[in-house]
C-alpha cells in the first residue's frame, strides 16, 4: 500500500512539472528570401576614404541543395550600381564562393565555433589567381551601429593570392593581400564587415559596411 502511495506520488508530481522550454539557437546568417540589410558603404583607395555611400542588400534567392544551401544577395548602391554575392552553408560552414570583394572559397564563420577557433581555406580571386587564407575567432564584442547595441561573435581573416605566374620571373610584389574582419550579430547577421586589400606593403584598395536597418522577411 505504501507503495503504491508513493508511486502515486511521485507520478503527480512528475506529471506536474513543466515541460522544458525549447532553447533558441541564435541565427548568425538569416538567409530567408526578401530579407534585407541596409548599410552605409565607405570606400577607400590608396589610404584616402572616399564618399559614404548607401547600400542595400537583399537575399534574392535561397536554393537547398542535397550537402548545402546556396544564397544569392543583391547590393543595390547608390547611383543604381548593381553587385551581388553568392554563399553556401555547407555542415557548419559559411563560406563565400562569389563576390568581386572578398577571394572565393573563404570560410567566413563555423557554427558553434569558439573563441581562438582556427581554421583554413583555399581560396581564389579574379576566377584563376589562386590562394590560402588563415581564419580566427577573436573575443565577442559589443558595438554600436545604426542606434542599436549588439552583441556579436567576430571573426578575422587573412587570404594571401599568389600574383606570380607558374615557372616564371616573380615580380616585385607578387603578393595580394586581404586582411578582412567581420561582426556576426544573433539573428540579424552581418552588422559590421571591413575590407583592406594590399598589393606587398602598399594598401591599394578597402571597404567598411556598417549596418544601418535590418528588415527581416516575415
Amino acid at each position: 500500500m505504501r507503495m503504491a502511495v508513493l508511486i502515486l506520488i511521485f507520478g503527480t508530481i512528475a506529471l506536474a512539472a513543466p515541460a522544458p522550454k525549447e532553447v533558441k539557437v541564435p541565427d548568425y546568417f538569416p538567409a530567408k528570401e526578401g530579407s534585407e540589410w541596409s548599410y552605409s558603404y565607405t570606400p577607400s583607395n590608396r589610404a584616402k576614404v572616399q564618399k559614404t555611400l548607401k547600400i542595400n542588400v537583399l537575399v534574392q534567392k535561397v536554393t537547398i541543395e542535397k550537402e548545402s544551401t546556396k544564397i544569392v544577395m543583391s547590393h543595390g548602391l547608390d547611383g543604381g550600381r548593381k553587385l551581388s554575392e553568392t554563399f553556401e552553408i555547407k555542415g557548419n560552414d559559411l563560406m563565400i564562393i562569389e563576390s568581386s570583394d572578398i577571394p572565393a572559397g573563404l570560410i567566413l564563420f563555423k557554427k558553434g565555433a569558439k573563441v581562438g577557433e582556427k581554421w583554413e581555406s583555399n581560396v581564389t580571386y579574379a576566377t584563376t589567381r589562386q590562394g590560402a587564407a588563415e581564419s580566427v575567432v577573436g573575443a565577442p564584442e559589443e558595438i554600436t551601429v545604426g542606434g542599436k547595441k549588439y552583441n556579436c561573435i567576430v571573426t578575422t581573416h587573412q587570404a594571401k593570392i599568389n600574383l606570380g605566374i607558374p615557372g616564371g620571373a616573380k615580380p616585385a610584389n607578387n603578393e595580394l593581400i586581404f586582411d578582412i574582419k567581420i561582426w556576426f550579430a544573433p539573428d540579424v547577421g552581418i552588422v559590421k564587415r571591413e575590407r583592406v586589400m594590399n598589393l606587398g606593403p602598399i594598401q591599394i584598395d578597402g571597404n567598411a559596411y556598417q549596418l544601418e536597418e535590418y528588415t527581416p522577411k516575415k
